[in-house]
């Protein structure tokens, strides 16, 4: 059954006020002490997934895909500076349960991905974009057109400065949430 953009905007507001607003150690005793937001929704974990940038650099990613077949919205997480995708393993499995598809990754020269770090810069803002571009071509997304997913970008600090640069650059994102 189709989601609303009301009803999309509605349950992501909800999922990440649950998460609590701050660091990923705040967020992750709010995602335990909010047990009854998890969704009805049994979702797959790919835990390593190597994504080509614009410019080849290779993103590590996991991936969290809604069981059930049907396409669903989706939410791109990146994490604070110093961190990985790790960090947002607690949240990104929250919305999975509740029926996104979660693709939490390394933002360039972070964890396993390549590249040097900037701060949000053009290249931090490319892999955004590619990555929505790689959420697009996936059957699991729904898309509002072809190449544009229903996306959502849930990060804080350092990821929420990328997706504030990403979302001046690239029309595509439905909603934010910076931290």
């Amino acid at each position: 059954m189709p989601t609303s953009r009301r009803a999309f905007l509605g349950r992501f507001a909800a999922a990440t006020v649950a998460a609590g607003i701050g660091s990923s150690a705040v967020a992750a005793r709010a995602v335990g002490a909010a047990a009854s937001l998890e969704g009805e929704y049994d979702y797959d974990v790919t835990e390593t997934l190597t994504i080509d940038s614009f410019d080849g650099t290779t993103i590590e990613a996991s991936l969290y895909e809604p069981a059930g077949g049907d396409p669903q919205p989706a939410i791109l997480m990146t994490h604070g500076w110093g961190g990985t995708r790790a960090d947002r393993e607690p949240l990104a499995e929250l919305y999975a349960s509740n029926g996104y598809v979660v693709l939490t990754y390394d933002s360039r020269g972070f964890g396993d991905s390549g590249g040097a770090v900037g701060i949000d810069g053009p290249n931090e803002v490319g892999d955004a974009q590619r990555l929505l571009t790689w959420l697009a071509d996936r059957e699991s997304v729904r898309t509002d057109g072809e190449g544009d997913p229903r996306v959502g970008m849930d990060g804080y600090s350092y990821g929420a400065g990328i997706q504030l640069m990403t979302a001046i650059a690239d029309d595509r994102l439905d909603a934010l949430v910076p931290r």
